[in-house]
């Protein structure tokens, strides 16, 4: 098997069309950045051309490291890549059988060097569970001892994961059991992946974890309400002890669906929260303000939007990150900071010739800038090429 790196140009459309899209809070045109040709990188197996990326984390360098999968089933393999400051390959990992479906769903560097990636497995043709795997990589990208697997999982996403003291993990996100709704779940595993403890919850999904200063759990994340009709998402937040015993809970109305993408924590333990909600035909983004005995002190909705949000991020000035796929120009991605006052400061649009550009994951660049990951699916032949964009602190690629 081998792998190869090609590198391309994506055509960087001007934002104007989408800020005039924005119904409230919108800031002004001019904000909109000069076209620019944006550096990406496709990768590329040698008898497939069918890639996506699903997460991206900083190297313990500095550098990123993305990661999602490749291959057409019934053989798609667990693929990783690692860029240097110019963007370019410094290595490729790619983990997989033929007879299972492999992909990426965390990217954790550790504090004792290398990395743990988190992967789910589904095996083929028939209803079975899908193992959900935690694996050591090196530095260089070496798979480092054997997995730890977990097999009472169907159909898992992780959607947060804190490194604890003791080199251990805290994992949070939905587990789907077989025919029936996904459920929230919070995991302990210690440092060689053996699972400590699992609590799972009300229908829906576990978005973000926080420990507190005395050592509790503070979560936040939807509670799926099924009914005859439309499903409503609230946003659910929750306290355990430590182990993930349940203090409280709470359910909290926003509008019709909720999704929660960030959340942080004060010196206070008063948390802001970040996510998008609707009300059965427009989107909106919002902050939510609580104190870890789930009263919500306040919720600010901050616009109107026309197009999907996929991820975001609370930045340290108070506003957000945002990335998605956007509705004009059909078929792009975006990548856009908000203010603190909820107004758009910059945004960018990402187009490919008869492809659609979906962002699955962003993050904030500890040297200052943004990263974004995901994947084009050309409109004609679908297949899709994984990629990454890493911009300064004003979404501008040089």
């Amino acid at each position: 098997m081998r792998t190869t790196m090609n590198k391309f140009n994506l055509a960087h459309i001007s934002a104007t069309a989408l800020l005039t899209a924005i119904v409230t809070a919108c800031g002004d045109n001019s904000l909109a950045p000069v076209d620019k040709t944006v550096s990406t990188y496709e990768s590329i197996i040698d008898y497939s051309s069918n890639q996506e990326f699903s997460d991206i984390a900083e190297a313990n360098d500095g550098n990123l490291i993305a990661g999602g999968h490749i291959g057409a089933s019934p053989n798609v393999n667990v693929y990783l890549v690692k860029f240097d400051e110019n963007g370019d390959t410094v290595w490729t990992l790619t983990i997989g059988s033929d007879t299972l479906q492999e992909r990426v769903l965390k990217i954790i560097p550790s504090s004792a060097g290398g990395y743990t990636i988190l992967t789910a497995e589904r095996l083929l043709g028939a209803h079975a569970n899908s193992p959900f795997i935690i694996q050591k990589i090196s530095e260089s990208g070496e798979v480092l001892g054997q997995p730890q697997i977990h097999n009472d999982f169907f159909g898992t996403s992780v959607e947060h994961v804190i490194q604890t003291a003791d080199n251990g993990y805290l994992i949070s996100g939905f587990d789907r059991a077989e025919f029936n709704p996904a459920f929230a779940f919070v995991m302990k595993v210690g440092a060689d992946g053996v699972r400590i403890w699992k609590k799972t919850f009300q229908p829906g999904s576990m978005n973000k974890t926080k420990i507190l200063s005395d050592g509790s759990l503070f979560m936040a994340g939807r509670h799926t309400i099924r009914f005859i009709g439309p499903t409503e998402h609230k946003v659910y937040i929750t306290k355990t002890s430590a182990t993930g015993d349940s203090l409280f809970a709470a359910d909290i109305s926003v509008m019709k669906n909720s999704f929660v993408f960030d959340m942080i924590t004060g010196a206070d333990n008063k948390c802001k929260i970040l996510g998008v909600t609707d009300d059965n035909s427009s989107n909106y983004l919002f902050f939510m303000d609580v104190d870890t005995d789930g009263a919500a002190l306040s919720a600010r909705i901050l616009y109107s939007v026309n197009f999907a949000v996929s991820h975001g991020k609370i930045t340290g000035d108070g506003g957000a990150i945002i990335c998605g796929l956007t509705s004009a120009p059909v078929g792009a991605g975006f990548l856009a900071k908000i203010s603190p006052a909820g107004e758009v400061s910059w945004i960018n649009n990402y187009q490919y010739p008869q492809s659609v550009v979906v962002f699955t994951r962003l993050m904030i660049v500890s040297g200052g800038g943004y990263a974004v990951t995901g994947y084009y699916r050309n409109t004609t032949t679908f297949n899709s090429t994984a990629l990454v964009i890493k911009t300064d602190a004003n979404g501008i690629v040089k």
